[in-house]
């Protein structure tokens, strides 16, 4: 499956729950999760949806300060981006596992059940077999996602 928003994380921003900025108020993370994952953006609100579906012994990680971009209009393609500028690094991620692809949600209170859903994305190489070894996570130039407003 490719990547995708999820339709809470949607609700969330429209309605201002969400504040996709340089500074943050509150924290953003990312879930490094199974290939045997299937996303449901309608189904998968928050993150007690999709825990279980974590790569075993990792540590979510934060998105944080000046690599998140301020949402910009992307004239070529009729939507508006959000971004993220850096890299995120899964340190020695254990062996015996394959991961399939990262969430993106909002930590704003650090309860499972109240963290907003926003994306997810696959990996454009296919899934990664754990070994160990780090997983560096290079969010695409397009952005980690969009709002399409149409031709």
């Amino acid at each position: 499956m490719a990547s995708g928003c999820y339709s809470q994380g949607l609700i969330e921003n429209v309605d201002g729950g969400i504040d996709w900025k340089t500074t943050p108020t509150e924290p953003y993370k990312m879930q490094l999760t199974q290939s045997s994952y299937t996303p449901d953006k309608e189904a998968d609100e928050d993150l007690a949806d999709v825990v279980a579906d974590k790569v075993t012994g990792t540590t979510d990680q934060s998105l944080v300060g000046a690599s998140l971009a301020n949402p910009a209009e992307d004239v070529g393609n009729n939507r508006v981006e959000m971004d993220y500028t850096a890299t995120v690094v899964f340190t020695a991620v254990a062996g015996g596992e394959t991961a399939g692809f990262v969430i993106i949600y909002h930590d704003d209170s650090g309860v499972a059940a109240d963290s907003a859903l926003i994306c997810f994305l696959d990996f454009s190489g296919g899934n990664i077999a754990t070994n160990g070894s780090d997983i560096t996570i290079t969010i695409n130039t397009e952005g980690v996602w969009a709002l399409d407003y149409g031709a």
